[in-house]
Parts: C-alpha cells; structure tokens; sequence
C-alpha cells in the first residue's frame, strides 16, 4: 500500500489524498528475482519481518508553467508531497504529469482507479490583456485513470477528468512514457495529447459576445470539442542512496487545431506552452 498527499502552492489548496495499491506488490517471504520495479529507482533495501514497517518519503517540488491555458506568461510555484508505503513494496514509476491517483486493481500490467488534478484559473486582473473576459477560477479535476505496461519499459496511460469549483466540461489526456533504467538513473519520456468536450474549450478558450463587446482584443469565438494539445514530455530521476533522489523534467505543449485559433491564444497568449520543474526528495522507514 501507498499513500500520497499534494500541496499546490500559488493557490494555496489541498490538491487530494490518495491511496493506491501498487501495481508490484511482493510476497512478505523474500523471492528472486523480484516483479518489476516499472522503472523506477530501487526501493530502498528493508527486511520484511514486519509488515509493520514503512518507507516515509517527504518531498520538496518547485515547477514553471504557464499561467492559464493558452499563456505565454509564466509563473513559478512550489510545494511539498507525502507519500508512503510498505517497506518490501517498490516505489512504482510515475511521470511528472500524472495525476493524483488511487489505484483500485494493479499488477505488473494493468491498473486503473480514480485520479485528481489541480488546474490554474485565469483571471482578469492579473492582465489587462485579459479585462472584459470572465475570470476562471482554479479548479481540481476528478476522474478515472487507466495504464498499462505491456513490457518493463514501455507505459502508457489516460486520464479522463471533470473540474470542481464551477468549471465545465471533460478533458482527456493521453501519455506514452519509454522508461530506461541503468544504475541509479530513471530516465522516461514520450508524447502526450490533451483531448477535450465543448463545454471545456468553451471555459477556457472561447469567447462569448458578451466578453467580445467588452474587450479591445478578442473577437467572439465558439469552438467545439476535439484536440487540444500534442507535445511531450522528459524526465530524469537521480538516486543518490537509499534516503535521497532528485529528478528533473521539461514538457512542450503545442495548442493545435481550434485550440490554437482561439482569440485568446493568438491575441493574447501563445500556442506554444512550455514546462520545467525538480524535486527532492528524503525516505526513510518507520516501524508502527
């Protein structure tokens, strides 16, 4: 079992809680060779006489993102993650943009469950690019999640999630990780797409002409669902020794098709929407 809590800075709220049953679980009774670790750094080397003992990991995560989506101004954010699990279960594999998740039924192939994700809001004073348009506020999606590893080193995953907090509409996100593991290295990386309903891009991409007479650089606008954005993203995961790791990721993401011509984007924000981030990150066992 492992357990994983969220805090985002910036907006300051409590992203989700989640409990997962790991897709690796291993016998009490020590096996070799062990199951698949999904390419993640060996967990850190504990007996397994009592399943009372635990792996603490406490970590610190600071990222750069747009501000909304479509942005091409940037903020910078940080925020602290907990998590932990059975000292003979391996830490599995998870890309910096994954979801919060809760796995139901896992194995060494296949698991799914419910997952969470906070989105930034967009609001009009924060710009004067964007006065006469609705302020968005933040919002946390919540949905399933379902992946997949058809070999050790190959993941893919969806995602498909609704906001909280007055937001509208479905999104979906669709991620194909290569995860290659050599010594104390994890380095994943592979493409992503954003899919999304009407009702979404209508939230934040359209322009309703209500918003269109009020403002001086956008035009009324009414897209319809289908892609939003295609990109991909990397990451590289260091173990120092069993208490410390540090990772790093990069991610691009073009805005493509009526995402891209929205008003918003072309007048104000740009298509093109970049990403990077680190986090350290301190194990260490507790007996309970």
């Amino acid at each position: 079992m492992a357990v994983r809590f969220g805090w985002r800075g910036g907006a300051g709220v409590l992203l989700a809680a989640a409990i997962s049953v790991p897709a690796v679980a291993q016998d009490p009774t020590p096996v070799t060779p062990a199951q698949p670790n999904y390419g993640a750094p060996d967990a850190p080397l504990m007996s397994p006489e009592s399943s009372s003992t635990w792996i603490i990991t406490v970590k610190a995560t600071g990222n750069v993102s747009p501000d909304f989506l479509g942005a091409k101004t940037y903020t910078a954010i940080g925020y602290p993650l907990f998590s932990f699990r059975k000292a003979d279960t391996p830490e599995g594999f998870s890309a910096a943009d994954d979801g919060i998740d809760f796995s139901l039924y896992g194995n060494e192939y296949f698991n799914l469950g419910p997952v969470a994700r906070y989105r930034a809001g967009r609001y009009n004073g924060s710009d004067r690019k964007l006065r006469g348009l609705k302020s968005i506020p933040w919002t946390v999606e919540v949905g399933g999640y379902v992946e997949v590893w058809p070999t050790e080193w190959l993941r893919g995953r969806v995602e498909v999630r609704h906001g909280l907090n007055g937001a509208s509409g479905i999104v979906s996100d669709f991620a194909v990780d290569g995860v290659y593991k050599q010594d104390k290295w994890t380095i994943a990386a592979g493409p992503r797409l954003t899919l999304a309903t009407q009702d979404f891009m209508q939230m934040y991409l359209g322009v309703t002409p209500r918003e269109a007479a009020r403002s001086t650089r956008v035009g009324r606008y009414k897209p319809s669902g289908g892609i939003v954005s295609a990109g991909v993203l990397a990451g590289a995961g260091y173990q120092w020794d069993e208490n410390w790791t540090v990772s790093l990721y990069g991610q691009y993401d073009r805005l493509v098709d009526q995402a891209a011509n929205s008003p918003i984007v072309k007048n104000i924000g740009s298509a093109n929407q970049f990403g990077v981030g680190a986090t350290i990150g301190y194990s260490f066992p507790v007996k309970f």
